[in-house]
């Protein structure tokens, strides 16, 4: 049943942490922590980025970023998102708006929608959409799973008793906003499915395959390193560089323009005046704390983190200072301590022995779901005197636990459940006392009475396990952080750096013996998050670094954590890279590789045994046995792809020396010492199941670059200014 209050106070975090992740590819940034709200009324904010020449307008991209903000609330309300997610998701959000565009064109050509029939079975449906799904006011109380027949209750309750539970509208915004996402990404869905399903694979392609995996080959080698050839015997210049990514166009044309930055960093840490204040604050509540009796309200009105009523044991409470904290007494205080980066004072507010987990079941009756009378307490206590009799009679558990029991699961479980100590906090509360305070063997019949949720349960302890002294612990943080005073001096350095050094030669000069310099490279438009600066503000450098000109050095970036001045070190339109700093050493190294090759393969030209070949270079000959053709990777050397090739060339002889094979790390000088062909499958069913298999591996990676493959082919220009 839709137990909508209860839920929201106390079962809001169930699904939390799968959300989390499961959302972080679909929710948008606080439209309102940008300061930019205001700009929908001024002029040059109408439009974010253009698709072939179709817009996406401001006033749409800020209404997607308000409506998943709610929807990550709705999902987990306790979350505090932060800069870095923030960035995260706003790059991604950007992405599927422009997908949507090209999903959307697509889709009108092939005329795939969402009938009102599909949309109905995805909101309301047995198996709806999944977010729908995982929407924590349809998971069932005692299962946690999602419950189909709770969606309409919610609706109703909403319908019935919207003032009085959802008074602000926020559940009925949320829901909207749900079932829109819900439709809007079906047809996304849809059209992904129609594409992947076209799919399939050639017969032939299917025994080819087969036949390569029978055909195996031993080989005797010589490997040959690189790095017997010193780099000043490969030296190389700039000009051989661009050759290489000239021959190499494919590998390192730029698609998109990027942007380069130098920066300096100035990180504000706490210093020893920050650390005693923190420190002090938490001494001089000691002894108030001590003997204080309202233990949440002191901490609640002093601490970074709100006091949790919950009991723990050894296993769960994860600390250093476990071992001292957990051997208190009742009222002891300990500390303050510091610990994962806060000062912290604890006190044990009470403790008893219990089981660290507890096997029961149980017969629920309910009297009331959202509000709504459903039978009266005296037919409850009938209906569940009358299951205690069917009982005491010999019947199985399960089927008078299927006959009485307004248990959704109970089917599937016979109304059995095992929870730990710390899923107690999860079961309405009369409830969970009386399974975790109670023994086994204990049958006792347990009255709920919350708001809209009313049920009698008859309960049976079957076991107990793990009973040890638990406790339940009081805890008021203060994290550390640096102060006003620390801020300002930081603050000052970085002003000083930017005023002093404000051209390109002078921000060189002054980056080189400077502690925190770093170097940004391949920063596109759309960048969300710069590495090693992190996210949030940072797209603020992003916007500075496609406004500026080559050389500008930037005023004081304000960080989370740091102060940052930057200077535009390189612009890289569409087409091949410039050379630079970062990517010199990559570039130099393959261009060094191959003159290395070379100079390997002149140097054994001619060589007909690999014994001699191995002499002269002061290498071991080495065996590599039962290479499959149709492998990736060869035994001992890993991914060799050409010495892989050379294994089943026709071409080479058996006993025969190769010529000189380039190889990732080394020259190979290879001879085959046998082949053969292994047994051709025989089980029945193999050629299909191979044939499905292949079909899966090619559809996944069809599905995995569809989006990337619409992107190439589109005319997508962004708008920096705006994102």
């Amino acid at each position: 049943m839709a137990v909508i209050q209860k839920i929201r106070n106390k079962y809001g975090k169930i699904a939390a942490g799968v959300i989390v992740l499961s959302l972080v590819g679909f929710i948008l940034m606080d439209a309102t922590s940008s300061g930019r709200i205001d700009d929908l009324f001024q002029g040059g904010r109408d439009v974010v980025v253009k698709v072939n020449g179709e817009k996406v307008e401001y006033k749409v991209y800020i209404q997607r970023q308000h409506e998943y903000e709610v929807l990550y609330g709705a999902f987990n309300p306790d979350f505090k998102m932060t800069d870095q997610t923030r960035a995260q998701i706003n790059d991604q959000v950007l992405r599927e708006l422009i997908y949507e565009k090209l999903v959307d064109d697509e889709c009108e050509k092939l005329g795939i929608g969402v009938s009102k029939e599909e949309e109905k079975e995805l909101i309301y449906g047995a198996e709806p959409d999944q977010l729908i799904k995982q929407f924590p006011y349809f998971a069932n109380r005692e299962t946690k799973m999602f419950d189909p027949a709770m969606v309409k209750q919610f609706e109703q309750a909403l319908k019935t008793q919207g003032a009085e539970i959802d008074p602000q509208g926020k559940l009925a915004e949320q829901w909207e906003i749900l079932k829109a996402f819900a439709v809007r990404s079906y047809r996304t869905n849809k059209y992904n499915a129609a594409v992947t399903a076209g799919i399939t694979a050639p017969q032939f392609m299917v025994d080819q395959d087969v036949k390569l995996r029978q055909q195996m080959a031993n080989i005797s080698y010589v490997m040959v390193p690189y790095a017997i050839i010193s780099d000043e015997q490969a030296k190389v210049s700039d000009d051989e560089l661009k050759a290489y990514m000239e021959k190499h166009k494919a590998e390192y044309t730029v698609k998109e323009p990027s942007r380069s930055i130098e920066y300096v960093s100035f990180d504000i840490t706490p210093n020893g005046e920050d650390s005693a204040k923190s420190l002090g604050e938490l001494i001089k509540l000691k002894d108030e704390f001590a003997t204080a009796t309202d233990i949440e309200k002191i901490v609640n009105s002093n601490s970074d983190e709100n006091y949790k009523d919950v009991f723990v044991n050894k296993r769960i409470y994860q600390s250093r200072f476990s071992d001292s904290i957990l051997n208190l007494p009742v009222g002891g205080v300990y500390g303050p301590y510091y610990d994962e980066g806060d000062f912290k004072l604890s006190k044990i507010v009470e403790r008893k022995m219990y089981p660290d987990s507890v096997k029961f079941r149980l017969i629920r009756v309910a009297t009331k779901a959202d509000g709504q009378d459903i039978i009266s307490d005296s037919a409850a206590k009938m209906r569940i005197d009358s299951a205690i009799a069917a009982l005491n009679s010999g019947a199985p558990f399960a089927e008078v636990a299927n006959r009485f029991s307004d248990d959704q699961n109970r089917q599937q479980t016979g109304g059995e459940y095992t929870y730990t100590i710390d899923q107690k906090s999860q079961l309405p509360e009369a409830l969970g006392t009386a399974i975790f305070d109670g023994v086994t063997g204990d049958k006792k019949s347990v009255s709920i009475k919350e708001k809209t949720y009313e049920s009698i349960f008859y309960v049976e302890i079957l076991e107990q396990k793990g009973i040890q002294p638990a406790v339940k612990i009081a805890t008021i943080v203060k994290s550390l952080s640096a102060g006003t005073a620390t801020d300002q001096a930081v603050y000052g350095k970085a002003n000083e750096f930017a005023g002093k050094n404000a051209t390109a030669k002078a921000f060189d000069e002054a980056a080189k013996t400077h502690p925190g310099r770093r170097i940004a490279e391949n920063i596109k438009q759309t960048d969300f998050v710069i590495e090693g600066l992190g996210g949030g503000s940072t797209r603020e450098v992003v916007r500075w670094a496609y406004e500026a000109k080559l050389g500008d050095v930037s005023n004081v970036f304000n960080m989370d954590g740091r102060y940052v001045v930057a200077k535009l070190s390189s612009i890289q339109e569409k087409g091949l890279p410039k050379i630079t700093e970062a990517n010199r050493p990559a570039l130099e190294k393959k261009v060094k590789d191959e003159k290395k090759a070379k100079i390997i393969a002149d140097t054994y030209k001619g060589m007909k045994s690999l014994n001699d070949i191995a002499v002269k270079s002061g290498q071991a000959i080495q065996q590599a046995d039962s290479i499959s053709a149709g492998g990736m990777y060869v035994p001992k050397l890993g991914y060799e792809p050409r010495v892989l090739g050379y294994s089943f060339f026709k071409g080479l002889q058996p006993n025969v020396v190769s010529p000189a094979i380039k190889g990732n790390e080394a020259v190979f000088f290879i001879s085959v010492a046998n082949r053969w062909e292994g047994p051709a499958p025989t089980m029945p069913g193999i050629m299909e199941n191979e044939k499905a298999a292949m079909e899966g591996q090619i559809r996944n990676g069809a599905s995995g670059t569809l989006m990337q493959m619409l992107r190439d082919k589109a005319d997508i220009e962004y708008n920096v200014k705006n994102l």
